[in-house]
């Protein structure tokens, strides 16, 4: 049976809460997220590039195969 045309919900949603916990979220959230995935694609590159030394060099020395460093990235609190 079909619902009748002008019926109403008792459904009060209050938006600017609802907008101001997804802001909360994202302030906690994204920096984090941001960081996280900063040091992923780091460490891969640095996996790659140490890779591609072992493969580019005969015999290449441990001080050339350690010589690319990743600073890891920190979330910190975001304007």
């Amino acid at each position: 049976m079909a619902a009748p045309r002008n019926s109403t919900f008792g459904l009060d949603i209050d938006y600017a809460s609802y907008v101001r916990s997804l802001y909360a979220i994202g302030r906690q959230a994204l920096p984090k997220a941001a960081a996280a995935t900063l040091n992923r694609a780091a460490f891969a590159a640095q996996r790659e590039l140490t890779a591609h030394v072992r493969e580019a060099f005969d015999k290449p020395k441990p001080f050339t195969e350690k010589s690319f460093i990743v600073q890891k990235a920190a979330p910190r609190r975001w304007p």
